[in-house]
């Protein structure tokens, strides 16, 4: 078996975030952190944001964002969820113990890790080493059930 091993992601150790991905339609997550919830922090109870979240310490209790299109939540290595995650993208290279919805993107990174189910989310990305243990769904799919099934019948 071959397995290709890859450099951690340089960006965290740095203190930044990463570089956005576009999705489809151009939007694009949120490059500036409006809020940082540092290393020593804990947070007991929902959270509800505008722009960018960055959390390096714990949340219990659901994150949700409130704004606009570029809501993002980035989770850093330290940084741990447990609740829903509601928002337009997410970065993870922490856990999430709970749902995620992201209607634009979730990126996992080499030490992310969702708990949970990933729900109607138009781009997902895992890197090597990041880890899903749930279900990936999309609730509005473009194609219909019966489309859908011939794609894959025709492959």
């Amino acid at each position: 078996m071959f397995r290709q091993t890859l450099p951690p992601p340089s960006w965290e150790a740095r203190g930044e975030t990463p570089a956005p991905v576009d999705d489809a339609k151009g939007f694009r997550p949120q490059s500036r952190i409006h809020t940082l919830f540092g290393a020593g922090l804990r947070i007991e109870g929902n959270v509800m944001f505008t722009g960018g979240l960055r959390i390096e310490g714990v949340v219990v209790g659901d994150v949700s964002a409130v704004g606009d299109a570029n809501d993002t939540i980035m989770v850093s290595r330290s940084g741990k969820i447990t609740g829903e995650i509601r928002s337009q993208h997410l970065i993870l290279n922490g856990q999430v113990r709970g749902d995620v919805h992201c209607a634009q993107s979730v990126e996992i990174l080499e030490h992310g890790k969702v708990l949970g189910n990933i729900v109607d989310c138009k781009a997902i990305e895992i890197h090597p080493g990041g880890i899903v243990d749930g279900s990936l769904t999309r609730t509005s799919s473009p194609l219909s059930e019966a489309q859908s099934r011939a794609h894959w019948d025709s492959a």
